[in-house]
């Protein structure tokens, strides 16, 4: 029997609203909120292969999400959405949906700081 998996923390989830380069070039992202996910968290070092792009993407830790969670490596351009939970931040690094049984997604998440 399977184990129900509990999402109790709280996850501030934020997008990359810059539309372009600022001076110089180089893009800086301009986070915004697109408000709260519930999530599991589990610190975890890796990496994950994703065959369709053909690269190894490392990780440090893994949140488990429901599957509606609108989460991204790539939400505008280059700049992957950031999850900060309990006053750390994080980078989504992949995002891929439930294939053993849990029902929930996982995201990869490199962390910050």
């Amino acid at each position: 029997m399977a184990r129900k998996m509990k999402l109790r923390t709280d996850a501030t989830h934020y997008r990359d609203t810059n539309t372009g380069p600022a001076l110089g070039g180089q893009v800086k992202p301009s986070w915004t909120s697109q408000g709260t996910i519930k999530c599991k968290l589990v610190y975890k070092r890796g990496t994950v292969h994703m065959a369709h792009m053909g690269v190894q993407i490392s990780f440090g830790a893994i949140a488990y999400l429901l599957p509606g969670a609108d989460v991204r490596p790539n939400a505008t351009g280059q700049i992957p959405d950031k999850l900060t939970i309990s006053d750390q931040d994080f980078i989504v690094r992949a995002v891929l949906p439930d294939t053993q049984g849990t029902q929930f997604q996982r995201a990869y998440l490199e962390i910050v700081g």
